[in-house]
């Protein structure tokens, strides 16, 4: 239901929701999960494409499963860190997860690290 997204210079966000307008501290933890994560990838995004920016290349991602994330909504948060990775030179996302067969099911096990049961990851 979210139909617009303004991010102010103090770094507030500004939310249109099912017509109405909201703040981020009014919404579900799983949107605000998701509305973190798509304003890294966007201001990613646009430092890229306008040469801005000094982002170190790391983006860290903890647990996006963690807060009421649906399954469809995990596939398409994970499918745009893909992307931005892809198209960002540089750019290592770590994605810390309990869900590790859903995330290794959508990047694939090349790019996985995963600890069953009582084992270290590294």
């Amino acid at each position: 239901m979210l139909e617009e997204v303004n991010l102010n210079t103090n770094a507030s966000l500004r939310l249109t929701k099912g017509g109405e307008p909201t703040t981020f501290s009014a919404v579900t933890a799983g949107e605000r999960l998701r509305l973190r994560i798509a304003t890294a990838v966007a201001l990613l995004r646009v430092g890229q494409e306008r040469g801005l920016g000094r982002h170190p290349g790391l983006l860290i991602v903890d647990s996006p499963a963690a807060e009421e994330v649906s399954p469809n909504d995990l596939t398409a948060v994970l499918c745009e860190l893909q992307t931005i990775a892809q198209e960002t030179e540089g750019l290592q996302i770590i994605i810390g997860s309990a869900n590790a067969r859903a995330i290794v099911a959508q990047l694939g096990e090349q790019w996985c690290r995963s600890a069953m049961g009582d084992d270290y990851l590294w």
